[in-house]
């Protein structure tokens, strides 16, 4: 893991890589699915 890049950039991938469906559910343009 590269310290350059973004905490949300790294929390983002995560995110796109184990809950995809989820993010495609609730929208593309939610990058987050928490909140």
């Amino acid at each position: 893991i590269e310290i350059g890049l973004d905490p949300s950039v790294k929390l983002l991938d995560i995110a796109r890589n184990r809950n995809l469906n989820v993010l495609l559910g609730r929208g593309e343009n939610t990058p987050f699915a928490d909140g």
